[in-house]
């Protein structure tokens, strides 16, 4: 039982990355000079956030509540669309600014 657990929230969580790379491809973000560097610091940004979403969503699955789960689905990809139009926005003025 416990691994269906693990399991199912290793799907949601890869479904919520998915769908976070896609708004990053459809507003067409790009990161230059990928490098070493670069790439530590991703991980360390990044690596946090996804253990807490990933913990998070293994409650709400162990909870076997619909509304919790769809709870969570949107409060894991409302805030990195707002963030990601928020940041498109902003690249988009500094743009047309210079």
């Amino acid at each position: 039982m416990r691994n269906f657990i693990i399991l199912k929230s290793i799907l949601y969580v890869s479904i919520v990355i998915l769908l976070h790379s896609t708004l990053i491809y459809f507003f067409e973000m790009k990161i230059e000079g990928w490098g070493k560097s670069l790439l530590n610091e991703l991980c360390k940004t990044y690596i946090l956030p996804l253990l807490l979403l990933f913990f998070n969503c293994m409650l709400c699955v162990r909870k076997r509540v619909r509304k919790y789960q769809i709870g969570w689905f949107i409060t894991s990809t409302i805030p990195s669309f707002l963030l990601l139009s928020f940041i498109k926005v902003t690249e988009n003025m500094d743009t047309t600014t210079v």
